[in-house]
């Protein structure tokens, strides 16, 4: 177990657990891993669990937990668990973005986005797909800046695997990261106690730091220990004891806390392909989570309105960050096609920088500038 090094004392902690079981009997010998926990979780994410529904309720609420479980996808056996202790439960929304990879788990004042990440060197498309689609777009339309944790199955440092680096780094992960300005929960605490491997098949083979928790940034500086836990499978659990984190602020918090007074929508972002997808998946999480007694017009000034323009300041920034990456690369592209005299290349280049509105500017001023 890594070694934890606990901040300045709070007076209330929210603690909480990720665990792949391997499938292994008794969700990886859970019982006995939260025996040797130095504190009781109030949260538990659970990846690959082995137990029929009935057994898994009877063995979380004989741990004092109630249990959501994820609906598997229609071609795999592949699940999500959330454990929740019994009196928070009642607290919490839990919408399955994707059956069997990503859940989103919202209390009244923290937000979770729980996944396991498609697997092995053969899915590296999918799992770019998977961070660039589906958890890219949950992130955006949450109200509130999520923690996104579990089983990531990827690395973004080479320090983070003792091999293969290049098939297990995922630049689409890495991106989301710097979007949402989100911290590596283990290494802000333990950047001098790496490498810190929880993933490991067999014994001498390569290891992997493949579970993990990314915090959004107003939240790393309640983070008070994280730690590593082996049990039977062969993925150590990660435990993470934040203060009590009091109230949350909006996505349009900027990382300084500045708010914005006055905001109005630019509608040339709902023509983008993903905006309406996203924007229901925000929708439906809103109205579940509105209390049944809100008045319509004080649910709508006070949550709806402030949520919706929130989601699409974060969308805005999501997408303009993306054409960025695009013109950066085709600049480069074009900078090699002129070089080597390959106009036809260039001329197709080109074309293809017309789709950035007002980046083809700096695309075609380039054209001129090296012919």
């Amino acid at each position: 177990m890594a070694a934890t090094q606990p901040r300045a004392a709070a007076a209330a902690t929210f603690t909480f657990l990720s665990y792949n079981t391997a499938k292994m009997a008794a969700l990886g010998g859970l019982p006995t891993l939260i025996d040797n926990l130095p504190t009781s979780p109030n949260i538990i994410f659970l990846q690959e669990p082995n137990l029929p529904p009935a057994k898994l309720h009877n063995l979380a609420s004989w741990l004092g937990y109630s249990a959501h479980i994820s609906p598997s996808p229609p071609d795999c056996t592949r699940s999500l668990v959330t454990l929740c202790k019994q009196d928070i439960f009642h607290l919490i929304t839990f919408t399955d973005i994707t059956p069997g990879y990503a859940q989103l788990v919202q209390l009244p004042n923290l937000t979770f986005l729980h996944l396991h990440a498609p697997s092995g060197s053969a899915n590296i498309h999918e799992r770019d797909t998977f961070f660039r689609r589906d958890i890219a777009t949950a992130a955006a339309a949450s109200p509130v800046p999520p923690v996104i944790v579990g089983d990531f199955n990827c690395v973004l440092h080479p320090f983070d695997t003792a091999a293969n680096f290049g098939n297990k780094n995922c630049p689409a992960l890495s991106e989301l990261v710097q979007l949402h300005h989100l911290h590596d929960a283990y290494l802000l605490l333990h950047r001098r106690q790496i490498p810190a491997f929880t993933f490991r098949r067999r014994q001498g083979e390569a290891g992997s730091r493949l579970d993990r928790a990314y915090l959004p940034h107003h939240l790393q500086h309640h983070l008070q220990q994280v730690s590593h836990h082996h049990c039977i499978s062969d993925h150590a659990g990660l435990l993470v004891v934040m203060a009590d984190i009091g109230p949350v602020p909006p996505q349009a918090a900027t990382a300084t806390g500045r708010q914005y007074s006055y905001w109005k929508l630019n509608t040339s972002v709902m023509s983008e392909e993903t905006f309406l997808p996203s924007f229901t998946t925000m929708w439906e999480g809103l109205v579940a989570a509105r209390p049944a007694t809100a008045v319509d017009a004080d649910w709508w000034e006070e949550a709806a309105k402030p949520a919706f323009r929130d989601f699409c300041i974060s969308f805005s920034k999501q997408q303009a960050h993306r054409r960025r990456q695009l013109a950066s690369f085709l600049l480069t592209a074009l900078q090699e096609a002129l070089t080597g005299d390959d106009w036809p290349a260039a001329a197709a280049i080109d074309r293809k920088s017309t789709r950035l509105n007002s980046s083809h500017t700096v695309i075609s001023y380039a054209v001129f500038c090296l012919k």
